[in-house]
C-alpha cells in the first residue's frame, strides 16, 4: 500500500460521490455536496463509490463497468477498499436493522463481479 501511495498521482475526489448527490438532466450531470473533496492518491475512488452504491441501477453498473478505470489496478483496489468501508459503516451503525440487511445485500452482491476484475486483471 505504501509503495502505491508513493507512486500514484494525486488526483481530485469529491469523496462522497453516491446517487443522491448527482443530478441528471437529459445528456447534462451535476453533483452537489463537496465536503469531503480534495486530492488524494487512490484514482477511481470516486467511479468506486458511485458504482458500490448505484449498483442496482443497471444502466449506471453497465455504464461504469464499461469506463477505463474498471480495467486497471487502481480501480480493482478502489471498489475493494470503498466496500470495505462501507461494509465496515453498515456492521458499525446498523448491526441487525433492516436498513443494514439491504445494505449489507447490496455490498455483497458485488462481490463476485469485483472477483471477477481481479482475475481479468490478475491474467494480464
Amino acid at each position: 500500500m505504501r509503495r502505491h501511495a508513493a507512486s500514484a498521482r494525486r488526483v481530485f475526489q469529491h469523496g462522497d460521490l453516491i446517487p443522491p448527490n448527482v443530478f441528471v438532466d437529459g445528456d447534462r450531470a451535476a453533483v452537489i455536496d463537496f465536503e469531503w473533496s480534495g486530492r488524494g492518491f487512490v484514482d477511481g475512488l470516486d467511479w468506486a463509490r458511485l458504482l458500490a452504491n448505484g449498483w442496482r441501477s443497471a444502466n449506471l453498473r453497465a455504464e461504469l463497468l464499461s469506463a477505463p478505470i474498471a480495467a486497471t489496478p487502481d480501480g480493482a483496489f478502489s471498489w475493494a477498499v470503498v466496500l470495505c468501508h462501507e461494509l465496515r459503516q453498515v456492521e458499525r451503525d446498523g448491526a441487525g436493522t433492516d436498513w443494514a440487511t439491504d445494505a449489507r445485500r447490496l455490498y455483497l452482491d458485488q462481490l463476485a463481479a469485483l472477483q471477477g476484475m481481479i482475475a481479468a486483471l490478475s491474467a494480464h
